[in-house]
């Protein structure tokens, strides 16, 4: 991701953001993303995936790897077949190591609409987000802060009900 440059507005930082994530995820480029990702099984040990991750705005989503096999998700956008490919990941006691399941990440409507949720906003209780609080939902994120798909979704609407009460 971009750093912000110096003299740079948070809106404008994000406006550019934004802008260039749709640019890479919607160029005329339709040859796949391949990433490699963290899971943790059940026992505690870690594995190493492949995600692949169109950029044609088919929102979907597959992943493989030795002693899973391979998920394939589809949603309306990248955000959401995270949270169905983690989901399925939960039925069988894995967890995908990456900061779209952390606890307090989670996409603004902008970043959904405009980049398909792949960017999303790390939120602190008390506080509005930033555009230096943008991350992408794929990159590694620590074990210790990845939490289940209802544990993330009540954080959400924890905080975002501390703004409608102000």
């Amino acid at each position: 991701m971009s750093d912000k440059k110096d003299g740079e507005s948070d809106r404008e930082y994000v406006a550019r953001v934004f802008d260039e994530t749709v640019s890479a995820n919607c160029n005329n480029d339709d040859t796949p993303e391949e990433r490699n990702v963290v899971v943790q099984l059940t026992d505690g040990s870690k594995i190493s995936c492949i995600l692949i991750i169109p950029r044609n705005r088919s929102w979907k989503l597959s992943l493989s790897g030795d002693g899973i096999g391979t998920t394939e998700v589809e949603a309306d956008d990248y955000f959401n077949a995270l949270l169905i490919l983690r989901t399925q990941l939960e039925a069988t006691g894995h967890r995908l190591l990456c900061n779209g399941a952390r606890r307090n990440v989670w996409p603004s409507g902008m970043s959904r609409s405009m980049g398909g949720g792949r960017k999303a906003y790390v939120m602190r209780m008390g506080q509005p987000t930033h555009g230096d609080d943008l991350v992408d939902i794929f990159d590694y994120a620590e074990p210790d802060l990845i939490v289940s798909v209802q544990e993330q979704k009540e954080f959400f609407d924890k905080w975002i009900d501390q703004f409608s009460r102000s």
